[in-house]
């Protein structure tokens, strides 16, 4: 028995929701036939890898949470009054996101994101290289786009993340200030994109090394240019 190929088979069987609403975290993909695609429900793909990945950062959002719990003078919330995540719902629900929380840390009220990410030690080294208002835009600029959104949605001017290598043993925090102004031209893009009948024109090209990594590159793609 090839037991690895067995465990990817496992995790590969398990149903995972289709969102039917385009989130906050894709908003600021460059790509909007790539956001309009998820909105419709377009089956993504993903291999074992991706979603073992994706459940590491289940697993290191706890343990930060918890950790944070025990430090005194920290405020900490990570549900509503109803219990229930926070998140926002907008457009008719055809525009959603939820994110860990809502910190409040030496009088400062953040919204809180806790990370997992391989690419921890590039943030690692735009943090001590810029400015640490331009480092979120820098190091991932969809995941700004989606910090900005919370914000916005949340009414809060400042955003937390605490971000772990993939092992959640290395940590790191980077504040950065909202920019309600960006949020609200993002409000926007949704809209757009939500309300079209029709699919938007394609970004890249076949060669194009985001479009090769892309789930529905064989759906754009399939052989034209």
């Amino acid at each position: 028995m090839d037991l690895l190929a067995e465990i990817d088979k496992v995790i590969l069987s398990k149903e995972r929701d289709i969102r039917k609403y385009i989130g906050a975290s894709s908003i600021g993909d460059e790509c909007s036939l790539k956001i309009w695609k998820r909105f419709k429900g377009h089956a993504e793909t993903y291999d074992a890898l991706s979603l073992r990945r994706f459940e590491d950062g289940h697993d290191v959002e706890a343990r930060i949470v918890s950790w944070l719990r025990d430090i005194p003078n920290i405020e900490l919330w990570t549900h509503d009054e109803n219990g229930e995540q926070f998140g926002f719902s907008a457009l008719d629900g055809k525009y959603q996101g939820h994110y860990d929380g809502i910190i409040r840390i030496d009088g400062v009220t953040s919204v809180l994101e806790i990370k997992a990410s391989k690419k921890f030690n590039t943030l690692c080294s735009l943090k001590e290289k810029k400015a640490q208002n331009a480092v979120l835009q820098e190091w991932n600029y969809d995941y700004y786009a989606q910090a900005m959104t919370y914000c916005y949605f949340a009414g809060v001017d400042n955003h937390l993340l605490i971000c772990s290598d993939a092992g959640g043993r290395e940590l790191v925090t980077l504040e950065t200030p909202a920019n309600h102004e960006y949020a609200d031209a993002l409000l926007l893009k949704a809209e757009r994109i939500a309300n079209s009948e029709t699919p938007p024109n394609k970004n890249g090209g076949k060669n194009y090394w985001k479009c090769k990594m892309c789930p529905f590159y064989g759906e754009c793609w399939n052989g034209n240019e």
